[in-house]
């Protein structure tokens, strides 16, 4: 296969290097032009993800209409509630749920419609479903779904709809589990944000997470008669159901009516179908196959197989299983990983364009690690990322190249590789596409997490041991250059383009920060942003107070007539004199201007 070999003259990169550390401080952290703290110090950031989609990013914030909301934990608070309005001095602590040093630990937060869904833990509840409308009188706890002090631990939160699915546990799925008497399990819940609205769906557990395809997820579910089973759901008990009972073999074990489908590998595909494996037998295809490529479009009869067996022959007297994992849809073509019954974990792709065609498509793109002639090697680790970025698809595998004219194999570890999306059927190493590597010999670099701002690549890679850092490919004819490095390793994660600016955390910093790549400098147009204030009691009788994000220069109040009756900055005022109807303007710091109505008894 013809090769395009780029050269590059790396001289005046490697100069600017060592003259910047020559010249950078020994013991102070230098960021580079542009990149802020904006976390301060003393505050660590945490996840707020919880086990959820494995294929999907580990992030650090969630994103609202005006904030990054994130856990945080310093030593006066513990680990709670803060937000960040993507500037340093506008990163505050949003809410103290448990007065003090203890933690009520926020996780698994999510934005629905208005609304801030997240787990948190209390002496009194345990952790239980937690809700929030943008303001400290509104962010209370959801339901004490399973009562007293031992907790629910909602968990898999997905967004479907308006509302959050996810899995929970109470007093019935502890004391009368499905499956297994002795094993307490978690069950299927909705909420929209209430207490009568938060409900369980689904008396089963599940053994992956929800892939949401439209107003619809998918999901791996079990009962006794079924096994495990791919499920579907619309959020209703009605609409909770199994879709398909995939591995329809009668099972002997004396607990199950029909063998496991073993699912894995969900991935929702242009809202079109989700892709998945499974296993594929003959009671349901006339042959055994192992375990195999699915699609569904949301209807039994659209559960289909992929037509044929892509990991053919046989391994230890057993078919032979794809191993198929990761899948993205990028365009109209899935980029996944697999086994094809002759080589190993590979790089795969499926065009959706074009019809299925044994070995043609889906099919393996490139055999990267064939060291020594061995065909039957793994290139790929559980650590996948796929990303096309100008034309070509950006890899992490593991496997040998030849520099031209050069009859010496080489090992990449675990790098970064390049595939011309124009063919597919070729993958050329970093090396030889820019003469040079991110970490030098067989040294994995460990990519992963790319996101393109502003048309240049960002990704984590390490050029030496236990050293991950943020890296950039500023158009894709120049080679990869390290942007920071963090003290230690700093790992940054949960990377977020916000306006064409990158925002990121780090692992070891724990801290937020802003990359400024000449985007928009807050999270929305000022001039399109609804601005959250609240003014209680309504109707009041003495005092009213009024809660912001942002701090208030003016409040103006008006009667019926527009007669200015009272003006002030405090957000707590009495109105005791007052009786009516009234006007309450309030300028806020930014210059954002809300008017709200009262009634004063």
């Amino acid at each position: 296969m013809k090769h395009c070999y780029l050269k590059r003259n790396l001289k005046f990169f490697t100069g600017c290097l060592c003259a910047w550390a020559m010249f950078a401080p020994m013991t102070a952290q230098v960021l580079p032009d542009g990149m802020t703290r904006l976390t301060p110090e003393g505050l660590e950031l945490g996840s707020v993800m919880s086990v959820a989609n494995p294929l999907g990013p580990k992030e650090h914030a969630v994103r609202t209409e005006n904030f990054l909301f994130f856990a945080g934990k310093d030593a006066d608070h513990g680990s709670e509630l803060w937000y960040t309005d993507l500037t340093p001095e506008g990163t505050k602590l949003f809410m103290d749920i448990i007065p003090g040093s203890e933690s009520s630990e926020p996780s698994g937060l999510k934005w629905v419609n208005g609304k801030l869904f997240f787990t948190a833990e209390t002496a009194e509840y345990g952790r239980e479903l937690w809700v929030s409308d943008g303001t400290v009188e509104g962010t209370k706890m959801v339901k004490d779904i399973y009562p007293g002090n031992i907790g629910s631990q909602p968990g898999n939160m997905v967004i479907l709809g308006d509302k959050v699915l996810f899995t929970a546990r109470d007093e019935e799925s502890e004391m009368m589990p499905v499956v297994d008497p002795e094993t307490p399990e978690s069950w299927i819940w909705i909420s929209d944000g209430t207490e009568e609205g938060t409900v369980r769906i689904a008396s089963i557990p599940m053994r992956s997470y929800f892939e949401v395809m439209g107003d619809k997820a998918f999901f791996a579910g079990v009962d006794l008669e079924h096994n495990e089973e791919l499920w579907i759901t619309d959020g209703t008990p009605e609409g909770t159901k199994l879709l398909k009972d995939i591995n329809n073999r009668p099972s002997d074990d004396g607990t199950f009516g029909t063998g496991p489908a073993g699912i894995g590998a969900l991935r929702n595909i242009n809202d079109k179908m989700v892709v998945f494996r499974a296993e594929t037998v003959a009671e349901q295809v006339g042959q055994d196959y192992g375990s195999e490529i699915w699609y569904s479009d949301g209807t039994p009869e659209g559960t289909k197989w992929l037509g044929f067996d892509f990991a053919k022959g046989e391994v230890g007297g057993l078919p032979a299983a794809t191993e198929f994992a990761y899948p993205i849809a990028i365009g109209d073509t899935i980029y996944f990983r697999a086994k094809d019954g002759i080589h190993g974990c590979e790089p795969c792709f499926w065009d959706l364009t074009k019809p299925i065609e044994d070995g043609v498509n889906p099919r393996m793109i490139y055999d990267i690690n064939h060291w020594g002639g061995n065909v039957a090697l793994d290139s790929w680790g559980s650590n996948a990322d796929f990303f096309v970025y100008q034309g070509y698809l950006m890899i992490q595998a593991n496997g040998g190249y030849y520099m031209p004219e050069d009859v010496n194999q080489y090992a990449s570890g675990y790098s970064l590789w390049l595939a011309p999306t124009a063919t597919l059927d070729t993958c050329i190493y970093q090396r030889q596409f820019w003469g040079t590597e991110i970490a030098a010999g067989s040294l994995a670099d460990n990519c992963s997490n790319f996101r393109e701002v502003s048309g240049k690549l960002f990704f984590k890679a390490q050029d030496e041991n236990n050293n991950n850092e943020l890296w950039v490919i500023d158009g894709i004819e120049n080679a990869p250059v390290k942007v920071v490095d963090l003290p230690d390793n700093g790992s940054p994660t949960g990377f977020y383009n916000i306006n064409n600016n990158l925002y990121f955390g780090s692992s070891s910093t724990k801290a937020l920060y802003k990359y400024d790549l000449g985007g928009t400098s807050a999270i929305e147009d000022p001039a399109t942003v609804a601005v959250k204030v609240t003014v209680y009691p309504n109707p009041a009788t003495e005092r009213i107070f009024i809660t912001t994000h942002q701090d208030i220069k003016t409040v103006q109040i008006y009667d019926l007539s527009g007669a200015q009756v009272l003006e002030t900055a405090a957000d707590n005022i009495d109105v005791s004199a007052l009786n009516g109807i009234y006007f309450v303007k309030i300028v806020l710091a930014d210059g954002h201007q809300v008017v709200e109505k009262i009634v004063v008894k």
